[in-house]
């Protein structure tokens, strides 16, 4: 018997296999694991109301940074978005190991990336990120990637 229970956290995380120290090297790292947490909430239904960013440093020490999400959101660029400031704010020349990405708050995923004034343009994101998960489910994982998960540097 499995027992049901509500899940506390959702997230990703990758670890280096030579310690990182630039935006530019961990943000394409970061993108996929957006699209990797995005697709877990969509399984389960849920949301995420903001992102913690975690960071473990080359001598081991652990730095979680929080941020909202202007509304909840499934979708990788949205999370992306929330977690690149926290990202530059963190790279200061240190070397990281490890990178991860967290959804926290999770939240119901009903009403999740409908958009509002604030963000009016995340039912497009919505949109675009439903297409490409259709076209990899019929054709492969690879049949469809965005631009920041080949390795282009970060926008921002």
């Amino acid at each position: 018997m499995t027992p049901e229970r509500e899940a506390k956290s959702i997230s990703a995380e990758t670890t280096f296999n030579s310690d990182l120290s630039r935006v530019e090297d961990m943000a394409p790292i970061l993108w996929r694991l957006c699209e990797k947490l995005a697709r877990r909430l969509g399984e389960k239904g849920l949301a995420a109301g903001g992102v913690v960013l975690k960071l473990k440093t080359a001598r081991f020490a652990l730095r979680t940074r929080h941020a909202r999400v202007p509304g909840a959101t499934r979708v990788p660029q949205t999370i992306f978005d929330a977690a690149m400031p926290l990202l530059r704010r963190e790279a200061d020349g240190t070397a990281f190991r490890l990178i991860g990405i967290g959804a926290q708050p999770i939240v119901e995923g009903e009403g999740a990336d409908r958009g509002d004034l604030a963000d009016p343009e995340a039912p497009k994101r919505a949109a675009r990120w439903h297409a490409m998960e259709a076209l990899r489910a019929k054709f492969g994982e690879d049949a469809v990637r965005a631009g920041r998960g080949l390795g282009v540097k970060a926008r921002g």
